[in-house]
């Protein structure tokens, strides 16, 4: 975007599209010169440098980047179909299905309230979801699916134990 509009401001990490949440480390592209020095500003405010290893740990991941994005994009895709056949079979949850993302927001017809049906979820089930609320998208959750496949079915398995008791 930034080479397509002169007034793009892009911003990427490691967290999603690699899978290096911890890592904290991600960048901002923009031809403004005056915006992308307050950026470094503030930056250099709050943090001055990363870690050694998170440092090290990005330089690997981008280096080795082909590798890992086709291991993701393989990983997420197939936990896609899974999640896409779980809600084509789940009465009480629908989605606008997302392309090839690690994370999508799911609307739940359930009659209480999204945050106090997450932290049920995760007191009685042990499944984490972020209420939609939080993102003044009410009525729905956050759903993360980039996880191993077992892991992935037993979560939505468990969701769909919480969801029963609407029925």
């Amino acid at each position: 975007m930034a080479d397509l509009y002169d007034k793009a401001v892009v911003s990427n990490s490691l967290s999603k599209t690699y899978s290096v949440p911890g890592a904290r480390i991600g960048w901002i592209v923009s031809n403004d010169t005056e915006l992308v020095d307050r950026f470094r500003v503030y930056r250099d405010y709050t943090m001055i440098c990363d870690g050694v290893f998170n440092d090290a740990l990005a330089v690997h991941v981008l280096k080795n980047r082909e590798k890992v994005l086709e291991r993701n994009r393989a990983i997420v895709l197939n936990n896609l179909a899974i999640a896409q056949e779980w809600i084509d079979n789940e009465p009480r949850v629908s989605w606008v299905p997302p392309k090839a993302v690690s994370t999508s927001y799911i609307q739940l017809d359930i009659p209480v309230d999204d945050e106090q049906f997450c932290i049920d979820l995760l007191r009685d089930q042990g499944v984490l979801l972020v209420p939609g609320s939080r993102f003044e998208l009410p009525r729905g959750a956050r759903l993360g699916y980039c996880a191993a496949e077992a892991t992935l079915r037993e979560g939505l398995a468990r969701l769909s134990t919480a969801l029963r008791q609407f029925d």
